[in-house]
């Protein structure tokens, strides 16, 4: 979110609690995990930007890579489908509209 909701959301987190554990049920259902990109690709950037800014590397990972050879972790995601899960769009409604961002007749 902008800064202006997620300071809002900070904000009202205690106003709000009951709406962000319902989501975290639905979302919980949802979860999936995902490389953050392909091997291969990631190597052939890290080259290339090697072979163009390496002289300006200040402080380059072991035998001068970019990066320090890691094997690549999944990273989880919440798929979007949860959105048509009954009542998701309700609470994210609920919570705009406790942080000020949306008014009770948008509703």
């Amino acid at each position: 979110p902008v800064p202006r909701v997620r300071f809002a959301l900070t904000r009202a987190r205690a106003e709000i609690e009951d709406e962000l554990a319902a989501l975290e049920a639905i979302h919980a259902g949802h979860v999936g995990e995902a490389l953050p990109c392909a091997p291969m690709v990631f190597r052939e950037v890290e080259r290339t930007f090697l072979k163009t800014y390496a002289g300006q590397l200040e402080n380059p990972a072991a035998e001068g890579r970019l990066f320090e050879e890691r094997p690549f972790e999944p990273a989880p995601f919440v798929r979007p489908d949860y959105l048509f899960e009954t009542g998701a769009l309700k609470i994210y409604r609920d919570i705009l509209q406790k942080i000020g961002e949306r008014a009770a007749d948008a509703a």
